[in-house]
């Protein structure tokens, strides 16, 4: 994802209760330091990554956990020890915003 296009997602997006703002311009900085693993996007891409989603997602009542938000959610690994063989205790669900802001965080 290009720097713009991040831009884009954190101005349009509107802020849901329980998050404080966040220095736009810092978040996008700390962003575009993060190295995802060598072969996670092609897991991303993959089948069998594709069925575990709609797993975790029903799991999580479709909602973002850090908001409730029902809309644009990600599966958010909260590490990467079992990339490939990962289970309910290994990622969250979160909207597009509070997942920027969970990397955020990290960095």
């Amino acid at each position: 994802m290009n720097e713009q296009t991040r831009k884009k997602i954190l101005q349009s997006t509107p802020h849901p209760k329980g998050i404080r703002k966040v220095d736009r311009k810092r978040l996008l900085a700390q962003l575009s330091q993060a190295d995802p693993p060598p072969d996670y996007d092609r897991y991303m891409r993959s089948k069998s990554w594709q069925i575990k989603r709609q797993k975790f997602l029903a799991h999580y009542n479709c909602q973002c956990v850090l908001c409730g938000s029902k809309e644009h959610l990600h599966v958010h690994h909260l590490h990467y020890k079992t990339l490939g063989n990962e289970g309910v205790e290994d990622v969250i669900v979160c909207c597009r915003r509070c997942h920027f802001i969970e990397h955020f965080k990290k960095s």
